[in-house]
């Protein structure tokens, strides 16, 4: 079930896994204790996280979307409702 944003890499004789930038910040989100509000969510971003605001832009929103159906968690569908405004 979260498999999805798994990235695969090969280097010389070595394969490891990386998760993409979305499937990152939705598992952050998702260990996070409940957050209440838009303002909490961007504070916990871009001070605690200290996610750089130009590459939060560059997240897929669609990936977002799909990786909330799947945790199913009020912090990654706040997270898809704040990039929607954002």
């Amino acid at each position: 079930m979260y498999n999805y944003g798994i990235i695969i890499t090969k280097e010389g004789d070595y394969s490891y896994i990386i998760a993409s930038p979305e499937k990152a910040i939705c598992d952050q989100l998702y260990k996070t204790k409940s957050i209440s509000n838009y303002r909490e969510l961007e504070n916990l971003i871009f001070e605690d996280l200290r996610i750089d605001e130009q590459e939060f832009r560059k997240l897929n929103l669609e990936d977002i979307s799909l990786l909330s159906e799947k945790y199913g968690s009020t912090n990654i569908k706040k997270l898809y409702g704040f990039m929607r405004r954002f």
